[in-house]
């Protein structure tokens, strides 16, 4: 459970500064799969080009 004092904190947190800590917190969950890093080689070796987004779109 989450120490009262850091519900405190992030509270405080800026809209921005809470987004960097979902990203922080959504790497480190990411890092700890053991498939991640396969997960992630194999999308980047995907040439299929309908499964990319264009970079206007994110």
């Amino acid at each position: 459970m989450i120490a009262d004092s850091l519900r405190t904190q992030i509270e405080a947190l800026s809209s921005d500064e809470r987004r960097e800590l979902v990203a922080f917190l959504t790497k480190l969950e990411l890092e700890s799969d053991e498939e991640y890093w396969d997960r992630v080689r194999r999308r980047l070796a995907d040439d299929s080009s309908e499964k990319w987004v264009p970079a206007d779109q994110l």
